[in-house]
């Protein structure tokens, strides 16, 4: 799952990852709190991908949870931003690219 916002959008059309593996140590087999989080959030934008065959996206809880969730990481990173905008991409297994599934529109931070 990609971002990008107002001001990144103004200098260019590159997109930052909205999920960032956490790093693992040995200490974190036991007790991974970062871990948890982060498999909770590939859970959720792995349940609007199954339910993206809807007609619109934008009234599904799961696209609303995906966009709350982009928004909170954007302020977790302090960006100064007015809008910002997500793509969720799926892996191609017959070459293994990455391609766009789902862009959203324009949101509000």
């Amino acid at each position: 799952m990609y971002y990008r916002t107002d001001k990144m959008h103004a200098e260019s059309e590159q997109w930052s990852h909205a999920l960032a593996k956490p790093e693992r140590s040995l200490s974190q087999l036991f007790f991974n709190p970062k871990g948890t989080e982060y498999l909770m959030h590939l859970s959720l934008v792995d349940r609007l991908v199954h339910e993206a065959n809807a007609d619109s996206v934008e009234g599904l809880i799961s696209f609303d949870l995906v966009k709350n969730l982009v928004a909170y990481r954007i302020a977790q990173l302090q960006e100064p931003a007015k809008q910002f905008q997500f793509k969720v991409a799926i892996l191609n297994e017959k070459n293994a690219e990455a391609e766009d599934f789902l862009e959203s529109g324009w949101f509000d931070v």
